[in-house]
């Protein structure tokens, strides 16, 4: 029995010997394990908590609500007869600068043109270039409250989603005087180009009529119907059960021309949005692709600054940012080559992102 004692004890010692690394592994996970239980035993609060990355309650332009606009002044530049109707010959139409001619799409720089920073030289302000639909256009005020520097903005327009575009563009530049910091341009297929209305057509309304019936309303015309129906025989029955059938099959056949959508009249709460967040946009009515990068090129290609920083339209940059960027250039370049106007040629900067969780904050800063 001793002897059975000291062989086990030296298997043992051997095999711990041998997998010392994995036990101690394995030792660090279960204290671990044990004292996150013991947190969560201690924290009841916190002990249910779920995540939802990229998706909080906050409504873009919420800053503004129970402002209404003010229709005597503008903070914005329309240009090429924007923002009653679009005088084509005014403006020189170019092609996308990643395919050039080749290129489905056309653009149109420069359809408003940003005047808050316009004394600015190219070497003391950061552009922030966003590409956009109709649909988000609401977030560029987010963007203008935090952001100081200039704003590119490129917006997709086929056909008349130009319309909803000057809609929702004319009314921010009635509300907001940082709208001044956006220049606006649009890119649009070929096949498709912009359109607005005219001050006629807008006044033009739908209204729905009335068809006159022989037997008055439509309950009464039914009941008529259904009278005759009952005094029918078996045969006289059958031959008008199989007239109904191919009568309908008839009409079934027919086939209904597309109807094209007319331009939708959006309508504005205040400044901080409209009454309803659907937009029937004529990307959407056709399944058509946005082609994003094509928008972030755009973007991008119009900014007049020797640095941008190149971002989706739905994400808030840190207030003080862009001063903070050129501050660190000419902490690392020196002051001497800065005033030089010396640049980091082919240079890019990662600038980090931070995801909030749901019903919390949009932070000012990292240490919030």
């Amino acid at each position: 029995m001793t002897r059975c004692l000291r062989i086990f004890s030296a298997y043992s010692f051997r095999l711990s010997r041998k997998h010392s690394t994995l036990l101690l592994i394995a030792f660090f996970i279960v204290t671990v394990m044990v004292i996150l239980q013991l947190y969560s035993y201690k924290h009841p609060g916190h002990r249910h908590t779920r995540l939802h990355f990229g998706d909080f309650d906050y409504r873009p332009g919420a800053f503004l609500k129970g402002k209404q606009p003010n229709e005597n002044n503008t903070y914005c530049e329309f240009r090429y007869g924007l923002p009653e109707t679009l005088k084509w010959g005014s403006f020189h139409v170019q092609s996308t600068p990643e395919l050039g001619n080749s290129s489905p799409y056309n653009v149109i720089y420069n359809a408003v043109t940003g005047t808050a920073f316009a004394n600015h030289s190219k070497f003391d302000a950061v552009t922030y270039a966003t590409q956009s639909t109709p649909e988000f256009m609401f977030h560029v005020v987010e963007i203008a409250k935090h952001w100081d520097g200039p704003i590119s903005l490129s917006v997709f327009v086929p056909d008349y989603d130009l319309d909803l575009t000057i809609q929702i563009m004319s009314q921010l530049c009635h509300c907001y005087s940082g709208m001044s910091k956006v220049s606006l341009h649009l890119f649009y297929p070929k096949k498709h180009p912009p359109k607005i209305r005219t001050l006629e057509e807008m006044m033009v309304t739908t209204t729905i009529a009335t068809v006159p019936t022989m037997n008055g309303t439509v309950e009464e015309m039914l009941k008529a119907k259904v009278e005759k129906y009952r005094k029918l025989n078996n045969e006289t029955r059958a031959k008008y059960i199989q007239w109904v059938r191919k009568n309908k099959i008839a009409r079934m056949m027919v086939r209904i021309p597309l109807k094209r959508n007319s331009v939708q009249n959006l309508k504005f709460i205040d400044c901080s949005g409209m009454e309803t967040s659907s937009i029937d946009t004529f990307r959407k009515e056709h399944n058509m692709i946005y082609p994003i990068n094509v928008g972030r090129n755009v973007a991008r290609n119009a900014s007049r600054t020797n640095y941008f920083i190149v971002s989706d339209i739905e994400m808030v940059p840190s207030g003080g940012l862009a001063p903070k960027f050129l501050t660190m250039v000419r902490k690392l370049m020196g002051d001497k080559k800065r005033d030089e106007g010396c640049i980091f040629a082919k240079t890019v900067f990662v600038v980090p992102l931070f995801e909030v969780e749901r019903g919390e904050e949009i932070p000012h800063d990292k240490d919030t």
